[in-house]
């Protein structure tokens, strides 16, 4: 039996059948002011949305909320990465201290291994990241987020159907 939140997700999700529908759909969606820019008149670009949507069991509202599209390339927030790892039942820990950002996940299928990644001032100096846009401003939060969105592409990368990256990164 499904929960109401179960069919809510599920109603959520267009069941079209053809091409044709669903580019009358991705242009009907691409139309919307409130949609992100990158969507906006953009019916390719929903119509992708509405694939990776199908690919992750997500609304295709919530893909389109998460995802920038960075010189055409697709990203998602880290915080989407932190809610796909949790949906996948891995286990994610993540801390800061004395400036190193460590991102831990042990995933469900096999919880003996640890997979780790840390970055600190000096790793993101080795990058090119360092005292640029949102680093400046939050240099702990960008840290944390590195070392995050490594961590997922190294121990779960399917959980994010083929997109890795976050938009600074990209």
């Amino acid at each position: 039996m499904r929960t109401d939140i179960e069919h809510y997700e599920h109603a959520a999700q267009p069941q079209v059948a053809s091409l044709g529908e669903q580019m009358e759909y991705a242009r009907a969606l691409s139309a919307s002011t409130i949609l992100p820019p990158a969507f906006q008149r953009q019916p390719a670009n929903v119509l992708i949305a509405m694939e990776e949507a199908r690919t992750l069991d997500e609304s295709p509202w919530t893909i389109m909320q998460e995802m920038a599209i960075i010189s055409g390339k697709p990203s998602f927030s880290a915080k989407f990465m932190r809610t796909r790892v949790r949906k996948a039942g891995h286990l994610l820990r993540e801390s800061f201290e004395n400036g190193v950002a460590r991102c831990v996940i042990i995933r469900a299928d096999d919880p003996d291994f640890e997979h780790v990644a840390e970055w600190d001032r000096k790793k993101a100096e080795q990058h090119g990241y360092w005292g640029k846009g949102h680093w400046s401003k939050n240099p702990e939060l960008m840290l944390r987020n590195r070392a995050l969105s490594e961590c997922v592409r190294e121990a779960c990368y399917e959980v994010m159907g083929g997109v890795g990256y976050t938009p600074d990164e990209v």
